[in-house]
């Protein structure tokens, strides 16, 4: 998936779902869908892809590894819920 800027810099207003792009010149990816831009990220996205694409573009095994690599996570809670409580959780 790509965010809606990435997708008008790619290919302009054409329909995209199903395009290749090509990631670092090698892998290929198909655009399944776009998302909308996320400024409130601590870090900023121009693409998603599957967590299991990691051993596509690096190396086998690279999932086993536990040092090195932290994967944030993000939670679309409930607009009454009580943050606290899952924070502390």
């Amino acid at each position: 998936m790509i965010t809606e800027s990435q997708a008008k810099r790619l290919f302009g207003n054409t329909d995209i779902i199903g395009k290749i792009v090509k990631f670092e010149n090698q892998f290929d990816f198909t655009i399944t869908g776009i998302i909308k831009d996320q400024p409130f990220l601590h870090f900023k996205i121009s693409a998603l892809a599957s967590l299991v694409s990691l051993e596509q573009i690096r190396y086998k095994g690279v999932l086993q590894e536990y040092d090195g690599w932290s994967y944030p996570t993000y939670l679309l809670l409930p607009d009454d819920a009580n943050t606290k409580a899952y924070e502390i959780k």
